[in-house]
């Protein structure tokens, strides 16, 4: 049996039928697939066939158990910051404590906190850290549980009101104690936004290795970094999560029950945990509703939009209705507290006033620091475009988590703030950069194989015997 090394030529007058390209590869198998075939192969756009379940929740195990060890690897443990201290004592007091007993054990956790973080500081650099005397830490808690009675209360029910966030702490203080409940807290809160992004990109019709790539990436994102902190944050982003995973399965008719299950039970825990979040957020899948009912090339079922469009209005009215029904304080509120440095000074006149003009300055060094680190902007750029060459039908609801960033950081235009601010941004850009997995998955599998992998080959005459 003789062969011949060379390029494949296109003589006609000899039939390749039968002849072999490659081991175990025809000429037949090169031949487009007809319409019976590309029908049979076709998989739904929007959503998770029962087939990739398994396989998809085995890789995201992975995909966590890596995510994990990220976590421990990298020693995501700093001190306690202010903020943490509040929903720490929020949550000891709906686990049964005294407000001042738990007041008390917040600021042992936070004085813990600090002397760990001056601790690794000494030992890289010592003139940046505290002596560490002895009586710092007594003195430290002292301070810390007599800063309580000393804030205006103003300020204190802010974090009050954001019952949903104690709540999604507090069995952890139970079961770990102060300090270490609410790191275990945060990194649970990590792990399941990142499980939650897997499904909201299984849910938009991505496969299970975009699935799995948008694990990774909201791990690798600041997103990661900022849920996998006792802030509030962390539970802030998974309802978001929560609420756009149902949101997909209802538009896209897997799931339209289940989807709509979610979607009440996320708005309602949103409410609870942040109503300027919860208000956004409705704000956000009115905005997404009403483009897929006004423009048909993008949307789903009419029906399933209205009810979307419905459920929105439903929380938007019932937002308001829980804030004025629990007195919370609102935007105002808000602006005061931002104005006069936690209420620490007289409040200000024309409060709004006041904003615009800050905001003026805000964006105008944000597009200044944005031209010389342009990775926000370009990463978020890249993930819109894919999401909606490859799920258009997708794309206006996954604008939300932008608008929702954008909009809480205009309320509160603070420079140190805003990458935390931020953070449920991020979640676009995680599940766009993701879908990138199957777009290209897609060109390479339309790629000939001779110009995926060019070069000689081995290609036997049809009159050899």
């Amino acid at each position: 049996m003789q062969y011949m090394t060379g390029a494949i030529t296109t003589d006609t007058s000899r039939p390749l039928t039968g002849t072999t390209l490659l081991p175990g590869r025809t000429a037949e198998a090169r031949e487009p697939a007809g319409p019976a075939g590309a029908a049979g192969a076709a998989r739904p756009a929007f959503g998770v066939t029962p087939g990739r379940r398994r396989h998809l929740a085995a890789m995201a195990v992975v995909a966590l158990t890596v995510f994990a060890a990220t976590l421990a690897g990298a020693r995501v443990f700093p001190g306690y910051s202010f903020d943490m201290r509040q929903y720490t004592a929020n949550a000891l007091v709906l686990d049964g404590e005294s407000r001042a007993r738990a007041v008390h054990d917040a600021a042992v956790a936070w004085c813990s906190g600090r002397a760990s973080a001056d601790a690794a500081t000494r030992r890289i650099i010592p003139v940046l850290a505290r002596d560490g005397r002895p009586d710092d830490q007594a003195q430290c808690v002292s301070d810390a549980a007599g800063w309580d009675t000393r804030v205006s209360p103003r300020y204190t029910a802010i974090f009050t009101a954001r019952v949903g966030v104690a709540a999604m702490y507090a069995p952890f203080l139970v079961v770990f104690g102060t300090f270490w409940g609410m790191w275990v807290a945060a990194g649970t809160l990590a792990a399941a936004g990142g499980l939650l992004t897997a499904a909201l990109v299984a849910a938009i019709g991505g496969s299970v290795r975009a699935a799995v790539a948008g694990q990774i990436l909201f791990a690798v994102l600041p997103i990661g970094s900022w849920c996998a902190q006792p802030l509030s944050e962390g539970p802030i982003d998974v309802l978001v999560l929560i609420v756009l995973v149902g949101a997909a399965l209802l538009l896209g008719n897997r799931r339209p029950r289940v989807g709509a299950c979610l979607l009440v039970a996320g708005l309602v825990a949103t409410i609870a945990a942040k109503e300027s979040t919860a208000t956004a957020l409705c704000a956000g899948l009115l905005v997404a509703a009403g483009m897929g009912l006004t423009r048909p090339g993008i949307g789903t079922r009419r029906p399933a939009t209205v009810l979307l469009l419905a459920l929105a209005g439903v929380g938007a009215a019932g937002t308001a209705a829980w804030s004025a029904y629990r007195g919370d304080p609102g935007i105002a509120e808000t602006l005061q507290e931002l104005f006069t440095v936690c209420f620490t000074s007289p409040d200000v006149t024309h409060p709004w006033q006041r904003l615009l003009t800050l905001n003026q300055g805000f964006w105008l060094m944000e597009v200044r620091r944005q031209a010389t680190m342009p990775f926000g902007i370009a990463a978020l750029s890249v993930a819109g475009r894919l999401l909606w060459t490859k799920s258009s039908r997708a794309a206006p609801l996954l604008t939300v988590p932008v608008l929702i960033g954008i909009g809480t950081v205009c309320v509160h235009p603070h420079f140190a703030e805003a990458p935390r601010l931020l953070s449920t941004a991020w979640i676009t850009c995680a599940v766009g950069l993701a879908m990138a997995v199957d777009r290209f998955s897609a060109v390479r599998s339309q790629t000939p194989t001779e110009a995926r992998w060019p070069g000689r080959r081995l290609v036997r005459r049809p009159t050899d015997r």
